[in-house]
C-alpha cells in the first residue's frame, strides 16, 4: 500500500511538473508524414508565408514537414491519386518541406511565402505575391504566375513555359519550343535555344534575349518603354523586322541599315539572313532596339 501511493505521488509530481512547463516560444517542429501517391499523381500545396520547399524524388509517395510559427498546424491527406498539403491556424511564415514523385503534377498556391522547386518533371503551376522563385530541372509544362516575387529558371529543357509578373523580374535560360515571358516593370533576361512559338513582352523593363528561332518558329518581343538587346542565332535562317517607333535601332546582325518610319519618328528594319527560316518581330515603342549576332 505505502509502495502504491509513492508511486501515485511521483504521477502526480511529473504530471503537475509538466503543466507548469513554460510553452515554447520559438518556431514549432512539425512531425514528418509519408503517404503513397502515384507516379504520375497530383499534389496541391498552400502557403502564406515564409519559405515551400518542394523536392522530386523516385518514389510513389509524398512526404511533408517543417516548421511552423506558433498557433499554426500543418495539414495533409488524400488519396493514392491526389495530395493536398498546407499549413493552417495563426499567421507567421512557416518552412515546409514537400517529397513529391518526379512524373506529378504540382500545384502551388504560394501567397507570400518564396518558392524552391527541384527535379520534377511533371506539369508545374505556381502562383504567388511577393515571394521569389526558383525552379531547376525540366517540367513537361511550366506556368507561373506572380505579382512581385522574382523568378529564376534553370537546367530545362523547358518545353512549354508561362510566365507573367507584374513587377518582378524574369531570369531563364534552357528555355525551347513554346515561350511566353510577360512583365510589367520587370526586366527579362533569357535564353531560347530553340523557339517555335514565343512571345516576349515587358511594358517599361528592359529585355535582354539570347535566341534561335526554329525555321517554322516566330517569335514576338515587344517593350513599351524599355531598351531591347536581342542576340540571335540566324542559322540557317530567319527574318527579322524590328521597329523603334520612339528611339533608334542598331543592327550589327546583317549589312541591313535601318530606315526612317514613313510619316513619322522612328526606325524600321527590315532584313533576311541565311535561306528560309523563322520570323522574328521586334516592336519597342520608346526604347531603343539592339540587334547582333549570338
Amino acid at each position: 500500500m505505502r509502495a502504491a501511493c509513492c508511486v501515485l505521488r511521483a504521477a502526480a509530481f511529473l504530471a503537475l511538473t509538466a503543466a507548469l512547463a513554460p510553452l515554447p516560444t520559438g518556431p514549432l517542429a512539425a512531425q514528418d508524414r509519408t503517404i503513397p501517391l502515384a507516379a504520375d499523381g497530383y499534389v496541391r500545396i498552400l502557403g502564406s508565408a515564409g519559405s515551400i520547399h518542394v523536392i522530386a524524388w523516385d518514389l510513389d509517395s509524398v512526404r511533408w514537414g517543417g516548421r511552423l510559427a506558433p498557433g499554426q498546424e500543418l495539414f495533409g491527406g488524400g488519396s493514392p491519386r491526389m495530395v493536398k498539403v498546407g499549413t493552417t491556424g495563426a499567421d507567421g511564415p512557416a518552412e515546409l518541406s514537400i517529397r513529391v514523385p518526379r512524373r506529378a503534377k504540382v500545384v502551388i498556391d504560394a501567397g507570400e511565402a518564396s518558392v524552391d522547386v527541384s527535379g520534377v518533371t511533371g506539369p508545374v503551376e505556381i502562383g504567388g505575391q511577393s515571394g521569389a522563385i526558383k525552379l531547376v530541372g525540366a517540367p513537361v509544362r511550366l506556368t507561373i504566375e506572380t505579382v512581385d516575387g522574382a523568378v529564376t529558371l534553370s537546367g530545362g529543357p523547358f518545353r512549354s513555359s508561362v510566365v507573367r509578373t507584374a513587377g518582378g523580374m524574369i531570369t531563364a535560360d534552357g528555355l525551347e519550343e513554346e515561350v511566353v515571358l510577360s512583365t510589367v516593370t520587370g526586366a527579362i533576361f533569357a535564353d531560347l535555344t530553340r523557339a517555335t512559338r514565343g512571345s516576349i513582352s515587358s511594358v517599361s523593363g528592359v529585355i535582354r534575349l539570347g535566341a534561335s528561332v526554329d525555321p517554322t518558329g516566330n517569335l514576338a518581343i515587344e517593350s513599351h518603354g524599355g531598351d531591347i538587346l536581342l542576340r540571335l542565332a540566324a542559322p540557317p535562317g530567319v527574318e527579322v523586322v524590328a521597329t523603334a517607333l520612339g528611339g533608334n535601332i542598331e543592327n550589327t546582325l546583317s549589312r541591313v541599315v535601318p530606315r526612317p518610319v514613313r510619316g513619322g519618328r522612328g526606325q524600321i528594319l527590315e532584313t533576311t539572313v541565311g535561306g528560309n527560316g523563322g520570323t522574328v518581330t521586334v516592336t519597342s515603342f520608346k526604347g531603343r532596339v539592339r540587334i547582333e549576332p549570338k
